[in-house]
Order: C-alpha cells, then structure tokens, then sequence
C-alpha cells in the first residue's frame, strides 16, 4: 500500500534524524516507541500497535512548518486510513484538533504524545538538513566516473541542446536503451542495465514507443522491458513530490526529460524559474539528461554555444552537448555533429558526426518507421556539416580521403582558394599538413596519413 512505500536514507535526506538534539542542555527520548524512516518526500513514523503516520511535502511557510500527513491504522484485515490533511506543525491548536478526531478514530493511542514527538521530530530532521561531512578523506567511490560515456555522468546533470528536428529526441531514446540495456550503442555504456524513465512535456507515448522498437530492430537488440514513460502536463517542481515516490517504487536508475524548457514554470529565461527546475530534478537524486532548445537567432547562425534561457541553464549543468543536424529534401539520412561545449569534471570531448539513417514501410501517410541506425562517420560525408566548421578543421576533414590540391580542398569545404594561404600554413607549421613534392600542381595531405 502507499503506507509501506519507503527507501534508505540518501545523499538527499538525513541520515541522522535526531543528531543535533542531544546537547548538554537537552535530550529526547522517544518514550512511545516510535521509529523514524524516510518515504520519498519526506519521514514515516512507525508507532507501537501498527500506527504508521506519513509526513511529507514538507515546506515552511508564513504561519511556520507545514506538511500533508496521513494517518493509517495497520491492525486488523488490511490498512485503515484515519486521517489525510495538511496540518501545520507548529500550531498547538492544529495539532489538539487533530488529536481530538485521532481519539475518536482510533482509541487505545496516547495521540497527543505520539503527535507532540512526531511533529517535533520530523521538524528537527527537516530543518537540520543533511549532516555537515568531512571531504577529502574519503573512500573511493565504488561507481564508476561515466554512466554513458561522454554523454552521461554518475553525478550531476547533463543537457543536450539544438534547433527543433536536430535530431535530439532520437539520441535520446538510444541513451535510453543502452541504459537500459547496458549495450553501447550511443557512444560507450559504462553502466549495468538500469531502469529509465523518460518524461515527455512534448510527445506521446506511441511515438516514443516507434522510436525505441525501431532503434532496436538493426541491432537485433530485444526491447528493453524496464524503460518507463510518463506524458507530462504540470511543471516539473509542482510533479516532482509525486514522481520521487514513483521513481523510488520503480528503481529508476536514469531520468530523461524532454524538454527542459516545457518543464519549467514560467519562463526559461528567468533565474529563479530554472533554478527552480534543477533543484526539482536534483531531488531526484539519480543521473539525469535533459533535452533543451536554442534561440531562433543560434538556430539561423548556427553554431549555438549555450541553451536558450537563463544563464544558469547553462552554468548548473554538469556536461553539456549541441547538436547541428543536415537533411536533404526527400532524404532518408539525416547527419548530425555533436558538440562538446561544457565539461565540469574533465576535458572537452572532440566533435562527434553521426549518420542516422531511417528505414520506411509503407508511402505518404501510411508510412512508419520500422528502422533507425545510427552510425558515427567522418564529418565530410556531409558537406553542409562540413562548411560549418572552422576552417582548419574543414582543411583536416577534406585531406582525409588523401592529398588533394587547393582548387580541390576549395571544392569540398567551400573555403576560397586565395583564402588558404595563411591556414594551410599554420597547418604545417603545427607539423599536420605537408607539400606532397613531385607533384602538378602542388598537392597537400596529412602527416599523419602519409606515414601510416
């Protein structure tokens, strides 16, 4: 029953519910019995003859500290519920009037000393806090670094930005699967298979669902069973309270959420209103990727750096991506170049170009998809990709496939020839390119290349 619905105590509640309250001058003694567990959102107070109350949603406000509590009489055939309101923890006239309908309810309890030490306790506990610690002494955690590597930490969050149709919820669904499945499929699974749960504010279920099974059908990958969908409506720091509870029953291991810009509560470009989106899903307290938009300026420009909204969209995510994505009319192949913008706790990943090729049944409006593969190329498989880079990379990616001569390298990147000089030169003082000799006209290639 929902009465039963607990976890052990995390990073994001205490872990010492009465730590601070023994002193030279003060000390409890829970003289009912009582035992204090964490739920989800909040404290379950285990009372002596099968009385379990539930303390949760807990937040201070004007009058003073406030919570839902729910009260649920386990004895006899099954639970019996005796009380579900909001109930201020600090008004004693709250609490007496409570305690007069409890003595009606259910006799046999001492309610006004189990409320007194239930109310007090779950105020100490929420208002200490998690404990003050001692950092750099200790153990080595036993998680590794990368949950999907590079996309996905263990710790913290990472975002993944670009223009709408860039191909962002389709990467998403294969970090779906390869962390479901613990197979690597977009870039390398570090992870063991875990639960995921993906949170839409944009889609529907059925679409999503298209998605994973034509993800899976090229790989010959059996569909994972443990990944979890919810269509979602309300922002996500009005839902959060709720799905912290759903995602501890389902032992989700990773959050998707699609996307962050929907899921806030108010406008994205306001601080408070993402500061209040990421301590929502902080309190999670699992790894979590969102997907997030660019401007309509970056998106003509192209090449956005940052995700649109506040500044702090970009500066509390952890790792964070953009996508630049290339499709021709009537194509079935799209290409996308991933971006390595922000890296909190290491190097900034090199750009990264996949080839996401879909596979049709039926014409017009009867057609689905029934494949998806997506396959990392070089860049030069997609000239628009291609002209979007600096102009030294272009050179590198055009030489490639061998030496070629100025009018050449022009062609493939687009750089004008009497605009190669000073790059081509850098390149071979920086020991990259050299004058292939015997040649007519002059061609250059990769060191490198040569060599090999």
């Amino acid at each position: 029953t929902r009465f039963q619905s607990t976890r052990k105590r995390s990073a994001y509640w205490p872990r010492h519910p009465l730590a601070g309250l023994e002193s030279g001058t003060f000390s409890l003694e829970a003289s009912v019995g009582i035992e204090i567990r964490d739920t989800a959102d909040g404290y379950a107070f285990d009372v002596p003859g099968g009385i379990v109350v539930e303390i949760e949603r807990l937040g201070e406000e004007s009058g003073g500290l406030t919570g839902e509590i729910t009260i649920a009489d386990h004895n006899g055939l099954g639970t019996r519920l005796l009380h579900s309101a909001r109930l201020n923890l600090m008004s004693t006239q709250s609490r007496n009037s409570l305690v007069k309908s409890l003595e009606k309810a259910c006799e046999g309890v001492k309610w006004y000393q189990v409320l007194e030490e239930i109310c007090f306790l779950a105020k100490e506990t929420y208002r200490n806090g998690n404990p003050l610690i001692n950092i750099g002494h200790l153990p080595p955690s036993e998680k590794p670094r990368w949950m999907i590597y590079p996309f996905i930490e263990e710790a913290g969050s990472s975002i993944m930005f670009g223009d709408g149709s860039a191909g962002k919820s389709i990467l998403a669904a294969a970090l779906c699967i390869a962390a479901a499945s613990g197979e690597s499929i977009l870039g390398k699974t570090v992870c063991r298979a875990t639960n995921v749960c993906y949170l839409d504010w944009e889609a529907c279920a059925e679409s999503h669902d298209e998605r994973i099974k034509a993800l899976c059908k090229p790989l010959d990958l059996a569909i994972p069973n443990n990944i979890f969908y919810r269509r979602e409506y309300a922002p996500l720091c009005e839902s959060a309270p709720n799905l912290r509870r759903e995602l501890v029953n389902r032992k989700i291991g990773l959050v998707i959420l699609d996307s962050l810009g929907a899921a806030c509560d108010g406008a994205p470009e306001k601080s408070d209103v993402t500061t209040r989106l990421y301590n929502a899903v902080r309190s999670f307290g699992i790894p979590w990727f969102g997907i997030h938009h660019i401007t309509k300026s970056n998106g003509a420009e192209g090449g956005a750096t940052k995700p649109f909204g506040s500044v702090y969209g970009h500066n509390l995510a952890r790792l964070t991506w953009g996508v630049e994505a290339t499709q021709e009319e009537g194509e079935d192949k799209k290409g996308l170049t991933l971006t390595n913008h922000k890296a909190n706790n290491g190097r900034i990943e090199h750009k990264r170009t996949y080839r996401v090729q879909f596979y049709n049944d039926g014409e017009d409006e009867d057609q689905r998809t029934t494949g998806i593969e997506i396959k990392q190329c070089d860049v030069d498989e997609f000239p628009d990709l291609l002209k979007r880079r600096p102009i030294h990379e272009r050179i590198v990616a055009a030489l490639k496939s061998g030496h070629k001569s100025y009018i050449s390298i022009s062609e493939i990147t687009g750089i004008p020839v009497d605009s190669l000089n000073m790059p081509m030169t850098r390149l071979k003082k920086d020991g990259i390119v050299e004058k292939i000799p015997g040649l007519a006209p002059v061609e250059f290639g990769l060191i490198t290349r040569r060599r090999q």
